[in-house]
């Protein structure tokens, strides 16, 4: 269901502390109401562990070409 990201992140902790990977949709302008931003979607996955490595799959303002939305790809961070 789009817009709900973070409450399907809340609802899987368990199968998110077992992940080394994450690919989460992630919008960068309110595309529906209440959803959490990129900044707040990152926050939630850094304090899981995760950091931000970058994003794919990018969707485009049709008229002006800013991104609002991508795949974000988080890694669980493990000391060497």
């Amino acid at each position: 269901m789009q817009g709900y990201e973070d409450k399907v992140v809340q609802g899987g902790m368990k199968t998110f502390e077992k992940a080394k990977i994450v690919i989460c949709e992630i919008s960068f302008y309110e595309l529906y109401r209440g959803q959490l931003l990129f900044d707040e979607m990152s926050n939630m996955f850094k304090n899981m562990g995760f950091t931000y490595q970058g994003s794919i799959n990018p969707g485009f303002h049709p008229k002006n070409g800013i991104p609002l939305f991508a795949d974000a790809i988080f890694i669980k961070k493990y000391i060497l």
